[in-house]
């Protein structure tokens, strides 16, 4: 679907507004990089899972490509809010929502996350994406990062790792949280985990 419109009864004539709306919208069949994030960006995640499968097991690439993605994701952040047109009586007309900015973290993680969690440098590239991502961004986009954390440390087998790395990882989830306003739920989330709840 790409448009629904609202309070049809108020439309003249249906076929008016559907040859309006027609004329509005072009549909192609090549993407185009500036305006599709995820197409731009696919490339990176492509890179960073081939360089942490088994055969390259290269995971400085992998790294590289992960801080390139939280950059880029970082600064298109404002771009995927939904935008609200009104009419001349302030009344919402047209909302223009694309992809969610938590289903677009998720697109670009979830296979480096299925193939490289268990790498420490690996796992510290995410994190350090994520606290890349939420500087400079409105609070929405920071309790998207915050909650998309969660996601990631669900994959870590905490019994697995010494406590060193423990301790490093806690490090690095206590920068996200202060750089999301998160602190108060830090030592709740991070006793979670390391608790197996």
């Amino acid at each position: 679907m790409i448009i629904k419109v609202y309070r049809y009864q108020s439309v003249k004539s249906i076929e008016e507004c559907t040859k309006a709306i027609k004329e509005m919208v072009m549909i192609g069949d090549e993407t185009n990089l500036y305006e599709d994030l995820g197409a731009g960006t696919k490339k990176l995640v492509e890179i960073a899972v081939r360089a942490l499968s088994p055969g390259i097991n290269d995971p400085g690439t992998a790294v590289f490509c992960i801080e390139k993605l939280g950059f880029l994701l970082q600064k298109s952040a404002k771009a995927l809010e939904a935008k609200i047109y009104h009419d001349e009586k302030k009344r919402e007309r047209l909302i223009v929502q694309g992809l969610t900015f938590e289903k677009l973290l998720f697109y670009h993680f979830y296979q480096i996350k299925h193939y490289g969690l268990e790498d420490l440098s690996v796992l510290d590239a995410i994190l350090s994406s994520l606290i890349t991502i939420s500087k400079g961004n409105n609070y929405l986009i920071k309790n998207e990062v915050w909650a998309f954390c969660g996601y990631i440390l669900s994959g870590i087998n905490f019994s697995k790792k010494l406590p060193l790395e423990i301790e490093y990882i806690k490090e690095r989830v206590y920068q996200l949280a202060m750089e999301t306003n998160q602190r108060v739920k830090f030592d709740e989330v991070i006793s979670g985990f390391l608790n197996g709840k």
